[in-house]
């Protein structure tokens, strides 16, 4: 009778738990391979737009050297202008005197005819010398006229390639911080509110942007002199609804009443040309306050426990938030720890943060001027009312808003 090999007993199912539990780990696999892979790719498009923003900065820098170039021969053409324009001033400004003479005495005061031909002599050379500066300022109107003209259009061409070149930067920082986040989450990192503003940040450093401030138009033509009456008026600057609006708050907190609602739609802040040109560091002790009539309620206090960065101001409902000086909007979402947050950078690796805004008014990638509104004020927890967080940054560094805000009157 022959023996059947024997076989090994078959090991008994798994049990319905661990079979799930397999399903699960082997869905978590798959999806950690998936997100690797996008991860990847998404590693790829940052460095090939990295090189596109590279080769559009080069075109940018050669139209911006070009534009240099082109203002600097404006200016020499215009400099020469007006030393022919103030030559020939002063020439018929003794002319005219001499010819009034001429007529009215019609050579009478005349001893010989040496003398009548010596004075017409002279007159006929000076006559010919303002013909000729006449002449000489005349020709130099048409090159002017031409380099102005090749001047705005190169400039027109620098600040196309600039938007395309700070649209590509705009691309690349939002990629960047989807990217820091998404392995964030990968690595189950736990971040602070201050690593967070740190990373955003340092991705809106890493690509440098150029802001539009930077590029001016050229100095226009000199105008023909003409006699004026007497010094022009300084027009008074517009009335400030902000300001207006403070006193009337002010005014009912003193009778007894409740403050008047805000106005619906903010309105920019006034500012003064000159100081709205001035760099940021020049701007120190300068920048307006970011909300007119706010009352501070924490102060610039990095060693404390928490530390405090910024400043913390108690400010009315509905308040205006307003820029503090020009800059991009590099920021408008919400940020872990401070609620809706709009950050501009204002160049030279200057930063302002406004927190807790119950809504902003920007868009990302725009750029401001000094007095632009931002946004509107919110609920801020810690101080259980309508308030406003501002902070100021040099690189990722926070510095002390207070030192750099004009003082108040």
């Amino acid at each position: 009778m022959r023996r059947l090999p024997s076989r090994k007993p078959r090991p008994p199912p798994p049990p319905l738990e661990a079979q799930e539990k397999q399903q699960e780990l082997a869905r978590l696999t798959a999806e950690e391979r998936a997100l690797h892979k996008d991860l990847a790719m998404a590693a790829d498009e940052i460095a090939a737009l990295e090189k596109d923003v590279r080769a559009a900065e080069v075109g940018l820098n050669k139209a911006l050297d070009e534009e240099k170039r082109l203002r600097r021969q404006l200016e020499v053409l215009e400099q020469k202008q007006q030393a022919l324009g103030k030559d020939l001033t002063v020439l018929l400004g003794g002319l005219w005197p001499v010819h009034v003479q001429n007529l009215a005495h019609a050579g009478r005061n005349l001893d010989s005819w040496e003398e009548a031909d010596r004075q017409f002599t002279w007159l006929a050379r000076v006559y010919e010398e303002a013909a000729l500066g006449i002449t000489r300022l005349d020709e130099l109107k048409a090159p002017m006229a031409e380099g102005l003209q090749a001047h705005q259009a190169v400039l027109e061409d620098a600040r196309a390639r600039l938007r395309d070149v700070n649209a590509r930067k705009d691309e690349l920082v939002a990629k960047k911080v989807s990217f820091d986040t998404r392995m964030a989450e990968l690595r189950q990192e736990k971040r602070t509110a201050e690593e967070e503003l740190r990373a955003i940040l340092a991705a809106v450093q890493s690509v440098n942007y150029t802001l539009e401030q930077k590029l001016e138009p050229a100095p226009a033509p000199a105008p023909e002199a003409k006699q004026a009456k007497g010094p022009p008026k300084e027009m008074p600057p517009p009335p400030d609804p902000q300001k207006g609006q403070a006193k009337e708050q002010a005014k009912a907190k003193d009778q007894g009443k409740p403050p008047a609602a805000p106005a619906a739609t903010p309105q920019r802040l006034h500012v003064s040309p000159d100081l709205a040109r001035l760099s940021m560091e020049k701007l120190k002790g300068k920048l307006p306050w970011p909300v007119v009539g706010g009352e501070v309620a924490k102060s610039f206090k990095p060693g404390a426990n928490p530390p405090v960065r910024g400043m913390a101001m108690k400010v009315a409902e509905g308040a205006a938030v307003h820029a503090v000086a020009a800059g991009k909007v590099v920021h408008d979402d919400t940020l872990r720890g401070f609620g809706r947050v709009v950050i501009l950078m204002h160049g030279d690796d200057y930063f302002s943060l406004y927190a807790y805004l119950a809504e902003s008014k920007v868009r990302m990638g725009q750029e401001l001027a000094m007095g632009d509104v931002v946004g509107v004020s919110g609920f801020y927890p810690e101080i259980k009312g309508p308030g406003l967080y501002f902070e100021l940054r040099f690189h990722q560094k926070a510095i002390n808003p207070e030192t750099w805000l004009a003082a108040r009157r």
